[in-house]
């Protein structure tokens, strides 16, 4: 008795091959990682959706050209004003980002410069997050200290907490060139985490060492961690401090190691997240 054939296995799909330079064992200087990054997002980005209408380039150029404090010219080109600058190029690309007027535009801007961030030789060491660069760390402690109080503080309640956050960010991203920044990204965090504990303790005349004991009874946390989290805030303030209270005084102090900064962003993220979490 003839019996059926069994069923014909679907073909597997080729696998993609390694990078060209990772298949040859091709090491690629960091400058030029760099430089091939901006040429890529002029080719797949800029042309695409910066360029595409001449209305819409002077835009982006007129809004670049104010961000990098540049005499504006209408033959601006991104290689231009990049000059083989990743740092620059970064500013170039927030900015024409920004100039967009249209969320579909925006969204193809998001996808084609994603893509371009993917083909690249060497991590650049830092991601894409709603029209702004930050430097990337952690990949766990990025999504669970950055990328959820961010996505929580984008509510109209918490806007005066996220443009505090945002700007440590930012500082933070542009403290690889300018370590005197790195002052500014404690201050700029302190502020994030201050503002938040007037807007869920509904104190808003206290500053944070007065509204520490109501913040963390606001916490989403059990009794033991509160407790813990209680003395490591003490600890978060004075730190806080020491770089506010120079800024203030214009005292010149060593700005911080870029890893403790890093350390006092991912705790003021942690208050955030937890103060902002639903109950």
């Amino acid at each position: 008795m003839p019996t059926n054939p069994p069923p014909r296995r679907k073909a597997l799909p080729p696998p993609v091959p390694p990078a060209f330079h990772l298949r040859f064992e091709i090491e690629l200087p960091t400058h030029d990682a760099h430089k091939r990054f901006i040429n890529r997002v002029s080719n797949l980005v800029f042309e695409n959706y910066v360029e595409r209408d001449e209305d819409r380039r002077l835009q982006a150029y007129w809004t670049i050209s104010n961000v990098l404090g540049e005499e504006y010219q209408s033959f601006h080109t991104l290689k231009g004003l990049a000059r083989d600058n990743l740092f620059r190029a970064l500013q170039c690309i927030e900015a024409a980002y920004k100039s967009l007027k249209d969320a579909e535009s925006k969204q193809r801007f998001d996808i084609a410069l994603k893509y371009a961030i993917s083909l690249g030789e060497v991590d650049l060491g830092v991601t894409w997050e709603d029209g702004n660069f930050r430097r990337s760390g952690s990949t766990l402690l990025d999504q669970g200290l950055i990328n959820e109080p961010l996505g929580t503080l984008r509510q109209s309640k918490y806007v005066v907490v996220r443009e505090p956050f945002v700007k440590a960010l930012r500082h933070l991203l542009e403290a690889e060139r300018r370590p005197e920044l790195l002052a500014d990204v404690v201050t700029d965090a302190y502020e994030a985490l201050e503002a938040c504990a007037k807007v869920v303790t509904k104190r808003s005349g206290k500053d944070l060492s007065a509204n520490s004991d109501s913040l963390i009874s606001a916490l989403k946390a059990s009794s033991a961690a509160k407790d813990m989290l209680r003395s490591q805030l003490k600890a978060y303030i004075t730190y806080g401090n020491v770089y506010r209270h120079a800024k203030a005084t214009a005292e010149q102090r060593t700005p911080p190691s870029k890893a403790e900064t890093e350390a006092f962003v991912y705790q003021t993220g942690l208050y955030i997240r937890l103060a902002t979490a639903e109950a």
